[in-house]
């Protein structure tokens, strides 16, 4: 998905550049990066989500070495 969205936005780059008509190529933009806001989002959480499991994980291997936390 992140793949696509970039995709996506290198799309939208290349009408702006190539668009004399800057107010129709920034209505263009914006409404693409608002349909696209929920992905975005998905993304995001995804992130967060995996980068919590990460840190929870490192946390737990450093008490069980350091015998901290283990009760």
């Amino acid at each position: 998905m992140q793949e696509a969205i970039a995709l996506i936005n290198k799309g939208c780059e290349i009408i702006c550049n190539n668009d004399p008509n800057w107010e129709r190529s920034s209505t263009v933009k914006r409404g693409i990066d608002t349909v696209l806001q929920p992905y975005c989002n998905l993304l995001s959480e995804k992130k967060r989500t995996k980068q919590t499991s990460i840190s929870s994980f490192l946390k737990h291997s450093v008490s069980i070495q350091t015998g901290y936390g283990t009760g």
